[in-house]
């Protein structure tokens, strides 16, 4: 109920999976019928396909499954590149194909040898100190200090970007 001379403010959440037309009606009108209604057009939804290939699918479920705007598939590392299915990214997870993927990928602990990113060395027992806040894939993350069970610390290249780093050098790093 709005009062003659008064302003007030309402929110509401709309949510859809589909394109449409959101029209909101104000009732009665009043002497100015201009601003009784307002008509927005509602696109719909961007839907980002990711395939996953990893031999351990209920490792990454939890982290990925929960991401309303990405629709995963999870297929085994032996069905790599066989079964894309048009993903937009892939990610790899615990090995390295012989060629890598031809769309944005996602590596997770890859083996040294076929790393995209060269590996200065490995560590079980390593701490997460910082992450790089010039790096926007770091933006807003201000946790630090974990602990790591068993992590690559890399050698990132000059155009590399650090995004996560332990005393012994960069754990998440990224390329364009």
């Amino acid at each position: 109920e709005l009062k003659p001379g008064a302003e007030e403010n309402a929110s509401f959440t709309q949510s859809t999976t589909a394109a449409g037309i959101l029209d909101v009606r104000l009732s009665p009108g009043d002497r100015f019928p201009q601003d009784n209604r307002a008509v927005l057009e509602l696109p719909a939804p961007v839907v980002l396909p990711v395939t996953v290939y990893t031999d351990d699918p209920d490792s990454l479920r939890p982290l990925l499954e929960v991401i309303p705007a990405v629709h995963v598939t999870f297929e085994p590392v032996s069905r790599y590149p066989a079964a894309n299915g048009g993903a937009r990214i892939v990610v790899l997870d615990r090995f390295a194909p012989a060629v890598p993927p031809a769309v944005d990928a996602i590596w997770i602990a890859p083996p040294a040898a076929g790393s995209p990113v060269p590996v200065a060395s490995e560590t079980d027992h390593g701490k997460l100190t910082r992450w790089r806040s010039e790096s926007k894939l770091a933006a807003g993350i201000h946790s630090r200090d974990l602990d790591v069970d068993h992590t690559l610390v890399f050698r990132p290249g000059p155009r590399d970007i650090r995004v996560a780093e332990s005393d012994a050098g960069p754990l998440i790093v990224a390329r364009e």
